[in-house]
């Protein structure tokens, strides 16, 4: 597999957020991650017909409550058109990973071909 992007970040949007937080609390959350997302991305730039994401973080959080800020990278992707779907055709897997050895509160978000 060959390395397209990385994205780090030392905050998320979690799952738990967005179910128990009105949209409007989340909303400038989601725009935060957007722009961190967009700027790491673009000076990453790929296209690719398929993609693989890794995620290694060290945090609190229980690991299903990352899946929304990766769906945030994706949606960037697409927007970027580094990608052209998020179907399953196109958008092939993701695992999520705990990592103690990386500093606390950090996300790292690796896109892989």
């Amino acid at each position: 597999m060959k390395l397209l992007a990385t994205i780090k970040l030392d905050y998320i949007l979690s799952l738990n957020e967005v179910i128990s937080s009105r949209w409007e609390d989340t909303k400038k959350i989601k725009e935060e991650l957007q722009w961190l997302s967009k700027g790491q991305l673009s000076k990453q730039r790929f296209r690719s017909d398929t993609i693989r994401i890794h995620v290694r973080y060290n945090s609190n959080h229980d690991v299903d409550n990352i899946s929304p800020t990766a769906k945030i990278i994706v949606d960037m992707m697409r927007a970027m058109h580094m990608i052209e779907e998020d179907t399953p055709e196109h958008y092939k897997a993701i695992k999520y990973e705990y990592d103690g050895n990386l500093p606390f509160n950090t996300f790292i978000f690796e896109i892989y071909e």
